[in-house]
């Protein structure tokens, strides 16, 4: 059965990797794709509850498209992804407009809920105990970059996340698996892969019983030379000597890691349950930049948690200062039923959480515009990743990650995903403007 399909991808690159296929196993059966929900016979949110405020956005697109539904035209509104996992029964009460919902692993049943007309519920919301497995590939829309995700769940129980109570235990993704999709991504026209999970550092020990991230970067340079290869979602108490050897030595392996640090103050690291010292940090901060020469280090801060004093905020306001770690996301905390620091006394007021958020994200738009003002005049490799306005593309330095790191501005006309030359002229704190050298 033929239909006009909306998809909604809320959060981060995991999920829209979930909707992705879900894209492609209804391609499979006959249904079109469609850019507008007007047009559009069933409505799909594939949605985030990561925070308060993703589901906030979460549940503000399922009430806009509950809208379109009125007057009786026989459009059919489904719920998948993080939200419709975790508070199914919740969402069904309050929201009657909702036809079907789909758990995480639910996923290749969007195609029975598309071809009947009976109304029947796909949801199991069971969670597998390896990598799920699918028969079809995810629907990518044409990028210079390709998300590859290799693990799912994550077993480090953070004191305030709610990953492990939403996808389970971590799932590493069979090797075999991973390769098959990574060559087919080179003949398609994709210059970069960026390989996400919820701990790619901990790849491979549920299932080969060792780390073997730094194998399967090997393993995915062989495939394509053209392949340039971007570790993202890696915990600083699993990078290991072997990994930092490999990234250095790799010449796909682009010199750029995300390493969510959240905090350096040794008795927060403690209350979040991270596992790993103050001390470690920096250590593992200063080989990275030691062993691989021009590195760009990305890391996530959490400013508010339980316990938070402004002793403990001074210190990684002045780790910031001392670092300069070169691209920095600040999120205020989060409190997260069913996890461990829910229950926490000594919260911390909500305008104190965003007077901590201004005052580090004035000194990392700082330091990023003197690190972007020193370049201007300088001739920069990048990578072509759209058009923009006439005679100009978006483009992106190596040490920018799409989507999270700024962009480059470049006159000319380029193909996406070709590798160009520009001259920067001008800065801002996160894009950069340049002309073809």
């Amino acid at each position: 059965m033929s239909r006009r399909v909306f998809l909604k991808n809320l959060g981060c690159p995991k999920n829209e990797i979930d909707g992705d296929l879900m894209a492609s196993y209804l391609e499979e059966i006959g249904c079109k794709m469609v850019d507008s929900p007007e047009d559009a016979e069933v409505l799909i949110v594939n949605t985030c509850g990561f925070i308060t405020e993703a589901k906030e956005e979460s549940i503000g697109e399922i009430l806009d498209l509950a809208r379109l539904k009125s007057g009786g035209n026989g459009k059919k509104l489904v719920v998948s992804g993080c939200l419709a996992q975790r508070y199914k029964e919740e969402l069904a009460a309050g929201m009657p407009e909702i036809d079907h919902f789909l758990g995480i692993c639910d996923l290749k049943n969007i195609r029975s809920i598309v071809q009947s007309d009976s109304g029947t519920d796909s949801f199991t919301g069971k969670l597998t105990r390896r990598y799920q497995k699918h028969e079809v590939l995810p629907l990518r829309s044409r990028k210079s970059y390709a998300y590859l995700k290799i693990s799912d769940g994550c077993d480090n129980h953070c004191s305030y996340c709610a990953i492990p109570l939403i996808r389970g235990r971590f799932r590493s993704r069979p090797v075999a698996d991973i390769l098959n999709e990574a060559s087919k991504l080179g003949p398609a026209g994709f210059r970069e892969l960026i390989l996400i999970g919820q701990d790619t550092t901990m790849y491979g020990m549920d299932i080969y019983g060792q780390k073997r991230l730094g194998n399967l970067l090997g393993l995915l340079s062989g495939i394509d030379k053209r392949f340039f290869i971007r570790v993202m979602y890696a915990h600083p108490r699993h990078i290991d000597d072997d990994l930092i050897n490999v990234l250095a030595s790799n010449e796909q392996a682009l010199p750029y890691i995300d390493l969510p640090i959240q905090h350096v103050s040794d008795r927060m690291l403690k209350l979040m349950g991270r596992k790993v010292t103050s001390k470690a940090i920096r250590r593992l901060v200063t080989k990275l930049r030691d062993k691989i020469p021009g590195i760009t280090i990305r890391t996530t801060y959490l400013l508010g948690h339980p316990g938070e004093t402004t002793a403990d905020f001074e210190k990684l306001l002045r780790f910031q200062e001392e670092f300069n770690i070169e691209r920095v996301g600040v999120f205020g905390y989060s409190a997260e039923e069913g996890t461990s620091s829910f229950r926490f006394d000594g919260r911390v007021r909500e305008s104190t959480i965003a007077r901590r958020i201004d005052t580090m994200m004035e000194l990392v738009q700082e330091q990023s515009l003197a690190r972007n003002h020193a370049l201007v005049g300088s001739v920069q490799e990048m990578i072509v990743d759209a058009p923009a306005d006439s005679g100009r593309v978006w483009a992106r330095l190596f040490s920018q990650a799409p989507e999270i790191d700024g962009s480059v501005l470049l006159t000319g006309s380029h193909r996406v995903g070709s590798v160009v030359k520009g001259r920067i002229e001008s800065a801002e704190a996160y894009d950069l403007f340049a002309a073809d050298a």
